[in-house]
C-alpha cells in the first residue's frame, strides 16, 4: 500500500512509540509503531512510502516500509 507521511515521531507515546503517521489514512489505520530511528529520520511530511505486509479484513499488518521510487 502507498502512503503519504504525515509524521515521523520519535516521542515517547503510551502506546505507538517511533511511530509514522500517514495522511488521509483512518484509524486507527494511520500509524505504524517501532519504526527504526534511522529510517524515521530520513522522513518528511509529504515523503511517499510503501508499505508491505499481511492484509486482513481488519487492514494491513505492516511488516516493511520503504520510500516510494
Amino acid at each position: 500500500m502507498a502512503y503519504v507521511v504525515d509524521q515521523a515521531r520519535d516521542a515517547d507515546e503510551k502506546y505507538c512509540r517511533s511511530s509514522v503517521t500517514f495522511q488521509g489514512a483512518p484509524f486507527p489505520f494511520d500509524r505504524v509503531c517501532g519504526v527504526s530511528d534511522t529510517f524515521r529520520k530520513t522522513l518528511q511530511p509529504g515523503t511517499n512510502i510503501v508499505a508491505t505486509g499481511r492484509g486482513t479484513k481488519y487492514g494491513l499488518f505492516v511488516s516493511d516500509l520503504e520510500k516510494a521510487k
